[in-house]
């Protein structure tokens, strides 16, 4: 259809009826944005360890031993040879 009528905004309007609706949002969500801000630096993506914000995103799914759990495995593996020792 997208060869036949091009962009999906073009297509006919009986061609997809009720559902133009639902194929317009899967477009949108199927869209990459090329403008979307980036980081400076690839270490900040460098995980650090929990922050409060996800120890209590942990105890809302009840979890309350997830952060602790995570910060023994961080202090646990060897540092990265992009992390400073």
């Amino acid at each position: 259809m997208i060869n036949k009528y091009g962009a999906i905004e073009d297509f006919p309007a009986d061609t997809l009826g009720d559902r133009r609706e639902i194929a317009l949002l899967f477009k949108q969500l199927a869209t990459l944005k090329t403008d979307a801000p980036l980081f400076g630096d690839v270490d900040v993506l460098l995980w650090r360890g929990p922050t409060q914000s996800f120890s209590d995103c942990a105890a809302k799914l009840g979890d309350t031993k997830l952060a602790a759990r995570c910060e023994r495995i961080l202090t646990s593996r060897p540092p990265s040879p992009s992390t400073p020792a």
